[in-house]
């Protein structure tokens, strides 16, 4: 059901579904499966799969069953229910599948089953056929990647492949690799496998779309480990226990350099894009300035920027690079992404609710153009508080919940990333903002580590202020002193806004008209 109604949900979301196969699996299709393990682990460690299948029915399945339930009940909030037509049969290679497919002649298909497609069912649809593998591929092929990735210890392998279906079992072209921060002690290998797709939605969804447009560039696996693995053991899944119990593995923080813009404009127009006003005005680059920063960006990295749900699902010890334009300036529509967009980049605009469609701030049209041209579009709360991290709990709720309802209904779909206002960050503001909804949130501290605020990721930025030198830009990205240069000066001054207050803000706008 998970799949049938949770993930039909997500898809029609972003997509025209245009029907299900749903697979009753016979008694001769199961036996030959277990001729199939038999043949690959021999007799005497077949009775180790059938131990582990019992042991888990026993002592893990209910609880996991309870589990998927919520979360079939979160993805039926989330998106609306579907109506599609609906082949029941038992194999997806049946005369009657490939009749189904051909006459609903899909760009895409998605792959939820144990079954292998024959090559003349999965090169049906035009853009290819593609599985959500619950593995890291190519080291972690065939059944339970997730699985033996915890069992050989390996946790830098744990999650989902998106990939497209070939010839081979899960040799296809690799377009992305998902997971989440897993707790080995508390959750079982099957729930490990599910929660890293359902959290990672988002993200495979952008990578779909990608795919689609045509825009969507393979991984490049070559020269990598390949293994095909089987059923869980019962005795590999009592050591990975036994070895997760006395300590809980610290997952490796997800790394990231992100840089901070805010709108860009013409030479003495400061005031025609985003708010006015001198210190709003700091933060402003001229055109040819930030042409400037986008060439020296190009000239230090040869990969392009990345989003958040791809840097979150990002586990190869690269520090990708992020591109987040803040305020929702009408100049991220007019200027940003014309320039983005000779280099095929994407970046995240982060968009101030309450200001949509005033004079200089962005429109609805124009915030859904962006988000169709592949950018993310992010909140950077409702009223954009001047001192964030002052607020209640209950305004700080308010802030965020209202204004990703107000991006979420322009869009259409679910707006789970965020920027902090003013570079007013608190770990409450943070937790604000788990609690409604949002999983990705940046703030403006100059850091690349980030951290986990109650399931909430929290990734630091490098600020780009007006005059600053575009090898500034070059630099954040690379390395080196200008990042613990601006790390000194952004905890100073965050000393100075902590004692002094509204008066620190009025002592700014003071030196700035002088």
């Amino acid at each position: 059901m998970l799949d049938r109604e949770g993930l039909a949900r997500w898809l029609a979301s972003f997509s025209t579904l245009g029907g299900l196969i749903v697979l009753r699996e016979t008694r001769q299709r199961a036996w030959k499966r277990v001729r199939s393990e038999l043949r690959r682990v021999g007799k005497i460690r077949f009775l180790d799969v059938l131990a582990c299948r019992v042991y888990y029915t026993l002592l893990l399945a209910r609880r996991d069953r309870r589990w998927r339930a919520q979360q079939l009940r979160e993805l039926a909030r989330r998106y609306p229910g579907v109506e599609v037509p609906i082949l029941y049969t038992t194999s997806p290679n049946t005369p009657e599948a490939e009749a189904f497919i051909r006459d609903v002649a899909p760009d895409m298909m998605i792959a939820r089953c144990k079954t292998l497609l024959h090559e003349r069912i999965f090169t049906i649809p035009a853009k290819g056929t593609f599985v959500m593998h619950p593995g890291i591929c190519p080291e972690y092929r065939n059944s339970h990647g997730c699985f033996w990735a915890l069992a050989n210890d390996d946790p830098e392998r744990v999650g989902v492949t998106l990939l497209q279906i070939d010839k081979g079992v899960d040799t296809g072209p690799v377009y992305g690799y998902y997971g989440y921060r897993y707790d080995e002690r508390t959750e079982s290998h099957i729930r490990i496998q599910d929660r890293a797709l359902l959290d990672n939605l988002e993200g495979i969804q952008q990578k779909l779309l990608e795919i689609e447009a045509g825009t969507a560039v393979p991984l490049d696996v070559t020269g990598r480990a390949s293994a095909s693995w089987g059923q869980p053991w019962l005795t590999r899944y009592l050591r990975w226990k036994y070895r997760a119990r006395p300590r809980q593995r610290k997952a490796k923080p997800v790394r990231a350099v992100s840089l901070l813009y805010h709108d860009v404009v013409a030479r003495g127009e400061a005031d025609t894009s985003g708010f006015p006003g001198l210190q709003a005005a700091r933060y402003k680059l001229e055109y040819d300035d930030f042409c400037q920063h986008v060439a020296a960006l190009r000239s230090v990295t040869t990969a392009n920027p990345v989003t958040v749900f791809d840097a979150m699902a990002a586990s190869n010890g690269v520090n990708p690079l992020m591109l987040t334009f803040d305020d929702g300036g009408v100049s991220a529509h007019t200027v940003i992404a014309e320039i983005l967009a000779r280099y095929g980049w994407r970046g995240h605009f982060l968009v101030t609710t309450d200001y949509i469609g005033q004079p200089g701030f962005l429109t609805e049209d124009q915030i859904l153009a962006l988000r169709e041209n592949g950018h993310v579009i992010g909140t950077h709360s409702g009223s954009h508080p001047r001192r964030m991290s002052s607020l209640g709990w209950d305004e700080l709720v308010e802030e965020w919940s209202r204004s990703t309802k107000t991006l979420s209904d322009v869009l259409g779909e679910p707006v789970t990333v965020a920027s902090v206002p003013g570079g007013c960050y608190s770990r409450r503001v943070a937790a604000a903002a788990a609690a409604s909804g949002i999983k990705a949130l940046f703030t403006s501290e100059p850091v690349t580590t980030s951290h986990r605020v109650d399931g909430c990721l929290v990734f630091g930025r490098y600020t780009i202020w007006r005059g600053m030198r575009p090898a500034m830009s070059a630099a954040f990205t690379s390395g080196g002193f200008p990042r613990y240069e601006q790390f000194l000066f952004w905890n100073s001054k965050k000393v100075a806004k902590v004692i002094g207050g509204d008066a620190y803000a009025k002592a700014i706008n003071w030196v700035l008209k002088r």
